[in-house]
């Protein structure tokens, strides 16, 4: 064990890591994809998700009416701040009592049953929650939630990327599914186009069903985007084309893919965004008879553990701070510039001593490993305050002599 320390010790001092982004798969597979920008959230140990100038978590409580009619269903929607409930863990790195609420750890979500009555003309609003991230300037990536579900019909569970009615990407999980039998608990993957009274023509949809009900246990939900006209500032790379980019599609058509604990589900080459938006969390319902149905009879709650997003960006400011450090750079090949980014093959269940850390993996955890990234941290009690920096090349050696990854996943494409 003495001599296995040691290497990844030495390890440390020669190895600088991911100055040039995250990858998904291998950059010696010929089929990878390369993403700058990375805004990973800790939920199991954020203690406050309020939005202001002076501290951010990354995210945005939503606080706003829509009515029933622009919502499409028989009740309106009221999205409010106060349903949004950190359970944080008290331990850094330990499962304890269900969080400080005494439940399942992690940022809940609540669709309440009682409702807010309107005028006699109105009708009444369904009080319930939804967040955003702050970043508007999100354009492909690898997008990633861990989420335990209501069991109680009435709700949908929701996680997307939106930039409008015609670019958005889907994952939703309906709680009146869960209802049935004859399933487990499917779930839903949608690439929206078209958005009519039914909310899907011209979108193209997935249903898929999990091995066990979602609200059984938190599971990894990840999208995976990319566009054949996507190209990133790559001058170092030996690879870089007449312009100075470094091309990692080679003409291939954009592609959606969808997964559950790093399994492939679905994929997509249809309604796949090529403008910049945002990623939400969303826990609704409007009674809606052929979705989310409802509302509920008594209040129902998922929870999110954490989300990882990796991604481009298309803040001009942003892309020329990438390619000065980028630039500066003077490794002989990209994968000494760049981190791969761990699949969860696992249901990354937060039990145990240190079960948010053997459960899953956080760039952010780690200092040497986030060059000039934002990373938004908890404000207090954070997972990093007893943990020591660690590369790449060490997290990948204790990943294989742990058995903690079995696989670095499949190709993108």
């Amino acid at each position: 064990m003495s001599s296995y320390i040691s290497l990844l010790l030495f390890a440390a001092t020669v190895l600088a890591d991911c100055e040039c982004g995250y990858t998904v798969n291998s950059t010696s597979s010929t089929d990878f994809a390369l993403f700058t920008d990375l805004f990973e959230t800790d939920f199991l140990h954020l203690h406050d998700v309020t939005y202001n100038t002076s501290y951010s978590t990354g995210w945005i409580p939503q606080n706003y009416n829509t009515s029933a009619n622009d919502g499409s269903g028989p009740y309106g929607m009221a999205k409010q701040s106060t349903n949004l409930l950190p359970n944080y863990l008290l331990s850094p790195s330990n499962y304890v009592d269900g969080g400080v609420k005494n439940r399942d750890p992690g940022l809940q979500l609540y669709v309440r049953s009682s409702l807010l009555q309107q005028p006699a003309d109105q009708p009444a609003l369904v009080p319930l929650a939804e967040i955003v991230s702050e970043r508007d300037d999100i354009l492909y990536g690898s997008f990633r939630i861990a989420m335990k579900t209501s069991p109680i019909n009435g709700t949908c569970a929701a996680f997307y990327f939106y930039c409008n009615d015609s670019q958005e990407l889907d994952v939703e999980i309906s709680g009146a599914e869960q209802m049935s039998a004859s399933k487990h608990g499917p779930v839903h993957f949608v690439a929206q186009n078209t958005i009519t009274e039914d909310g899907l023509a011209g979108s193209k949809q997935f249903v898929d069903e999990l091995l066990s009900p979602p609200s059984d246990d938190y599971n990894e939900y990840r999208f995976d985007c990319e566009y054949a006209a996507s190209r990133t500032p790559r001058e170092t790379l030996s690879e870089t084309s007449a312009d100075g980019f470094f091309s990692r599609t080679k003409g291939l058509p954009g592609r959606v893919d969808f997964y559950v604990n790093g399994k492939l589900l679905s994929s997509t080459t249809e309604n796949v965004p090529s403008s910049p938006g945002r990623i939400h969390i969303s826990h609704w319902s409007n009674g809606n008879p052929s979705w989310s149905r409802g509302p509920p009879l008594s209040d129902a709650v998922m929870t999110v553990s954490y989300v990882k997003a990796y991604f481009n960006s298309t803040n001009l400011t942003r892309s020329n701070e990438y390619s000065a450090a980028c630039a500066s750079l003077k490794k002989p090949t990209i994968s000494d510039q760049t981190c791969e980014i761990p699949a969860q093959l696992t249901a990354p269940n937060p039990f145990g001593p240190d079960g948010n850390f053997t459960g899953t993996f956080f760039f952010s955890d780690h200092p040497s490993m986030t060059p000039n990234q934002t990373i938004y941290q908890p404000k207090e009690n954070s997972a990093t305050d007893n943990m020591i920096t660690m590369s790449r090349t060490q997290y990948i050696l204790i990943m294989l002599v742990t058995g903690q990854i079995a696989t670095w996943g499949r190709p993108l494409f």
